[in-house]
């Protein structure tokens, strides 16, 4: 099967700034990839390592230089290359939250950015900054000697906000010559300096294109995709689809590609894509791990390994997941392995830990089918766990815990609705529903299983996490949050005391799902002159970016908690920031009778199409602009509030 093709650079991303993991999780990890043909680590650290330029992060919040020398010493061992990760405009927190460093934010002194006053993103017009940067990025390359050096340079949503800033902004090029010259001086630095080649993500290009026409050509692009591919998809830009590879290659950048983990088909289509350019090679980004743990993945980081190191694998890739799978766990029968090939592509959910987030149903079709294919998988890899040794052990006891933490969120979105529509059935509501202490005990079931789950996950920190102090510990906040939540949820069940179960639902629609519209819901009672908020959010679809297929357009349905008792005379909807928003219909359920629109009292900003939301049927409005990317460049146009209100009647 081999044709001898690969790529030369073959990864894994750890992210160490959203969670650390001690140095001897770390060596373990790097023991398992030469087996798979990994031959790079990237480390993203954000400001992880304190060093004597950076010597503010607390000890236990950060690495030493000799602790990463540890890590680089192991990997040389193994044929092992160490890449680090140091974020030099946006994801600059680390750095920004101490007093020493906060000048080179962008918006020191409480300005206000995109999305708010967090300091995340350096200022490139401070020359402190690339002091600072001169010196610290010195520092990690004593540490690392690998010939690539990441610097990040994503999601810098807040530069062209400061005094500085802001006029050369507004002048010739506007941010995206701040942008192409901030990336000129690091080269200056790393490059220049240091002898080292820049790799840096590439979602930035998306708004400020021309900044690449500017930029030293031996940067490296790191073209990230974590959904289905045929074309890359912008992020902020319309989910515009393009040929990133074949815009760098054609302007003569090098680049390389990567992936998550989560799903092996994104690993599969964004290779397949990848192949037909001429990249360096592909690592598979993780992230976000604080709650949870990496190895359920594994198989997913050893397929990617298989597939860069011999791309013929392309061809024939339902193969090397079997065997990949085969390999990991020699001892499984055939139900067993087909069960772990098919974890491979089974998308995960969102863990929600607060009550609201349930009240969202899913497809009863949707529902029943994943709740089948959960109970299958949950069912055989429990008892394979029971006789699993070594690795595998770790990753199916690790495949396991996820899917009984799935379980319980299936049982929440069928209790928690079910909960509502009784409350709303009685005239007395839950106080006098006969199904109370059934609905109570159900909810009592999963306490349980919450406390079972998190035993589990707390034997998990202390085995692969030992030392990382639980001050730092999302796991354990997390989760003891969530038991505490459905606890008092159940608690006001079965008490009769469960406050605001009169439910506002939204028929929503989203164009555009990476983009950021803020919705704010607030309704009038009959006999009141004062607006109430009901919510305020970005409402997202449910399924965006869990499903093998890139759902990019979809309508939905979001239920929201108010007043149970009184008649509703109007509801007011306003929408602003990045993106539009698309509403289909909006109804009210509560004790007091059923509400819907009746007319248009007040339009104001930019709505298509009002009255379409009077009538419940297929037609649509859309309040907002629907040209996210005009918004990113223009931020002006992100704050202009555009809404309308309902007069509502009572139905029946």
């Amino acid at each position: 099967m081999s044709s001898g093709k690969q790529w030369p650079f073959r990864g894994v991303q750890l992210d160490l700034a959203r969670q650390m993991e001690t140095v001897e999780y770390i060596e373990e990890f790097m023991d398992f990839m030469p087996q798979w043909g990994l031959n790079t680590l990237v480390l993203y650290l954000e400001g992880r390592i304190r060093t004597a330029s950076f010597p503010y992060p607390a000890a236990e919040e950060s690495y030493t230089p000799e602790e990463m020398k540890r890590v680089v010493a192991h990997a040389a061992e193994r044929g092992i290359e160490v890449i680090p990760v140091a974020s030099c405009l946006g994801h600059a927190e680390q750095f920004l939250r101490y007093a020493e460093l906060e000048h080179l934010g962008e918006l020191r002194g409480g300005r206000l950015g995109r999305f708010g006053s967090h300091q995340h993103c350096f200022c490139p017009s401070q020359p402190e900054l690339y002091e600072f940067l001169g010196k610290y990025l010195g520092e990690l390359a004593e540490i690392f000697p690998a010939p690539y050096m990441h610097l990040g340079c994503d999601e810098a949503w807040d530069f062209g906000y400061c005094d500085l800033c802001r006029p050369r902004a507004e002048g010739e090029g506007g941010p995206s010559r701040i942008f192409a010259q901030h990336l000129r001086d690091l080269h200056a630095i790393v490059t220049g300096k240091l002898g080292k080649r820049i790799i840096i993500w590439d979602d930035m290009f998306e708004q400020y294109e021309e900044a690449m026409e500017e930029i030293p050509r031996d940067i490296v692009m790191c073209c990230w995709q974590y959904d289905y591919v045929d074309k890359p998809r912008a992020h902020f830009k319309n989910i515009q689809r393009w040929d990133a590879l074949g815009d760098y290659q054609r302007l003569g950048f090098d680049s390389i590609v990567g992936s998550r983990e989560l799903v092996a088909d994104n690993i599969l289509t964004l290779t397949k894509y990848a192949a037909g350019q001429e990249p360096l090679g592909a690592f598979v980004t993780t992230w976000e791990h604080s709650s949870d743990f990496l190895h359920a993945y594994y198989p997913n980081l050893a397929f990617a390994g298989r597939l860069w190191a011999d791309l013929a694998g392309l061809d024939q890739a339902e193969a090397l997941k079997q065997e990949t799978v085969a390999e990991m766990f020699p001892e499984a029968d055939g139900p067993t392995r087909a069960a772990l090939r098919a974890f491979m592509d089974t998308s995960g959910m969102a863990q929600s830990f607060s009550v609201d987030p349930f009240l969202r149903r899913f497809s009863p079709s949707r529902m029943a089918e994943r709740r089948l294919t959960n109970g299958w998988l949950l069912h055989t890899l429990q008892a394979y766990g029971e006789q699993a040794t070594g690795v595998a052990a770790d990753v199916v006891e690790d495949m396991v815990t996820l899917l009984r933490s799935y379980a319980v969120q299936f049982d929440l979105r069928e209790i928690v609705p079910e909960v509502f529509e009784k409350a709303q059935a009685e005239d007395a509501g839950l106080e006098a529903c006969a199904a109370r202490d059934e609905l109570g005990a159900r909810l009592d079931a999963v306490v349980t299983e919450i406390d079972s789950v998190a035993a589990v996950r707390r034997a998990q920190w202390n085995k692969h996490r030992p030392g990382v102090l639980s001050t730092h510990d999302a796991l354990n906040r997390t989760w003891t949050a969530f038991r505490q939540n459905i606890a008092d949820f159940a608690a006001a069940v079965k008490s009769g005391t469960l406050e605001q179960t009169g439910l506002l639902t939204l028929e929503l629609f989203l164009p555009d799902a990476y983009s950021a519209a803020q919705l704010s819901v607030a309704v009038r009672y009959a006999g009141s002159e004062e607006w109430t908020p009901v919510a305020q959010g970005s409402y997202k679809p449910m399924f965006f970016g869990m499903d093998t297929e890139y759902d990019h357009s979809a309508y939905y349905r979001v239920p929201l908690r108010m007043d149970a008792h009184q008649a509703v005379e109007a509801c007011r909807l306003e929408v602003w920031s990045y993106g539009g928003q698309g509403i289909r219909y909006l109804e009210i359920n509560n004790r007091a009778g059923r509400y819907v629109p009746g007319s248009l009292s007040e339009v104001y900003g930019r709505v298509e199409h009002p009255q379409a939301l009077l009538v419940d049927n297929s037609t649509w409005c859309y309040l907002g602009d629907p040209d996210t990317h005009t918004a990113v460049l223009h931020p002006e146009i992100a704050r202009v509030r555009h809404g309308m209100t309902v007069r509502m009647r009572r139905d029946g």
